[in-house]
């Protein structure tokens, strides 16, 4: 597996914590448009290993994601269609104004475990890797579920931005909290 593909992975699984930490302050537009992001890095990091080009557009990053994956059963119809359908989300959260220009709680949620759903299957579809600069050897990237900090994770840069963050979002919720509390 190539550097490239490691760090489409990485960014991937990044904006998937970010997305969970903004679906808990209720910033259901912006989870949304970062839901899609991460699928489309995943998609970027299929790409990148099977041609080894990168593409600058979403609609190419969709177009060539579909066309690789089109008749490969191992990859679900909803996950084909993800990018396609959850671009809708960005560009209401980034260009929508008035009525209906908010990403619903529901779609926002769809999206992220979706998204979840997308990263993990791309990863199956990569040949393994070995991580021969840490600590510890892995065959695959950590899982979404795996806990934060662990002893095999301390190494993972990846992770530790997304404890870094979560570890800061909890710290803005909380001030915004008492600051919300009548004095």
């Amino acid at each position: 597996m190539k550097e490239q593909v490691l760090a489409y992975l990485e960014k991937s699984r990044d904006l998937l914590g970010r997305a969970d930490t903004m679906m808990g302050a209720g910033l259901t537009d912006d989870a949304g448009r970062t839901a899609y992001l991460a699928g489309l890095h995943a998609a970027q990091a299929l790409i990148f290993e099977t041609t080894g080009r990168v593409y600058q557009k979403h609609s190419g990053v969709q177009r060539e994601f579909s066309r690789q994956v089109k008749d490969d059963p191992r990859v679900d119809t909803s996950l084909r269609t993800f990018l396609s359908r959850t671009y809708q989300l960005k560009a209401i959260a980034d260009y929508e104004t008035g009525p209906g220009s908010h990403v619903s709680e529901e779609s926002a949620r769809e999206a992220i475990q979706t998204a979840r759903q997308l990263v993990e299957c791309v990863t199956g579809l990569l040949p393994p890797w070995t991580d021969t600069g840490a600590a510890t050897t892995r065959t695959r990237p950590l899982p979404m579920n795996a806990p934060i900090g662990g002893t095999a994770e301390v190494h993972d840069p990846a992770a530790r931005r997304v404890h870094k963050f979560r570890i800061y979002a909890q710290a803005c919720l909380r001030r915004l909290s008492r600051n919300a509390q009548p004095r």
